[in-house]
């Protein structure tokens, strides 16, 4: 019986399920494609520890490494809660002694 899954993880896939939904991978090409025409140097995150959040992180990061780019800080706090306001506040002020920076 083919089974149609309504998901974001590509590993569900298999001979007789089909994945729908947006793969992380299409979604960090999309962001990323769009990031770079806007000529941005520099990147930051701050994200839930999770599985999801780790690839596309890693996704990001790797895609925009290919342009001579880096994400830098990456911050990560604990699935369900809010980021602590300490980290919140170290990864905002590296962000604001960027200014805006572009080509």
């Amino acid at each position: 019986v083919p089974l149609i899954s309504f998901s974001n993880n590509e590993e569900v896939a298999a001979p007789g399920v089909f994945v729908f939904g947006f793969r992380p991978s299409e979604q960090v090409k999309r962001l990323t494609d769009y990031a770079l025409k806007q000529k941005i140097q520099k990147y930051a995150a701050i994200a839930p520890q999770n599985e999801y959040t780790r690839e596309v992180i890693g996704l990001f990061a790797a895609q925009v490494k290919e342009d001579d780019k880096n994400l830098q800080p990456v911050a990560f706090f604990p699935e369900g809660d809010m980021p602590p306001a300490e980290q919140t506040n170290t990864l905002m002020n590296a962000v604001a002694s960027w200014g805006t920076e572009r080509k």
